[in-house]
């Protein structure tokens, strides 16, 4: 994982995960896990593995006296425990299938929209007119794949396109190296390469 957030935790201990079809000559820039291959690998690898949607874009978000357009990335429920790093007020994700959506906030927006009050925790913001619960503000610096200030949202992989496309990042048992990691998930027809 290069050039990780100093806000990780123990982030030499992080790799991202690419996948590249073995059947192609050359690794495309941003080889992405497929969502099928990133579900199998959280039945057998548990909560030290977690993802993001690559699918990040621009989202009208309402507010009680307004529209942002904002950017939205959805990640696992467990992406902020595998990087170590907790929300700043609030809670992170949990999952709860059939439950009510969630939306974690960026620093910048929990004081731009709630001006740093604490009541921003439960309340309704609604993305693409389905209404979310804020549950947790992260920490200042925060950051994950990209440095912006998105809204983050639930993902749930098994409910997406076996294609989709998601930035995977695990958390290595101690001792274990980036190519140890790789020897070891082989996945026919991929090829991973972990950075």
């Amino acid at each position: 994982f290069q050039n990780p957030p100093p806000l990780y935790v123990e982030p030499q201990q992080l790799s991202k995960i690419q996948v590249n079809r073995q059947d192609r000559t050359f690794r495309p820039i941003g080889g992405y896990v497929p969502a099928d291959l990133m579900t199998r690998w959280r039945g057998a690898l548990g909560p030290s593995i977690a993802a993001g949607d690559v699918r990040e874009g621009v989202s009208d978000v309402r507010l009680a006296d307004r529209i942002e357009p904002t950017r939205i990335r959805a990640v696992t429920e467990n992406l902020f425990n595998v990087l170590g790093v907790a929300p700043e007020i609030g809670r992170g994700f949990f999952a709860s299938p059939g439950g009510d959506p969630q939306a974690i906030l960026s620093h910048r927006l929990w004081q731009d929209w709630f001006q740093g009050r604490p009541d921003a925790i439960g309340a309704t913001i609604w993305i693409n007119n389905q209404p979310h619960t804020v549950v947790g503000v992260m920490p200042r610096r925060f950051w994950f794949s990209e440095m912006n200030d998105p809204v983050w949202t639930l993902l749930e992989p098994q409910r997406l396109d076996a294609a989709t496309g998601l930035t995977v990042v695990v958390r290595r048992p101690t001792g274990t190296s980036h190519d140890a990691l790789a020897g070891s998930w082989f996945v026919n027809p991929y090829a991973l390469v972990v950075s």
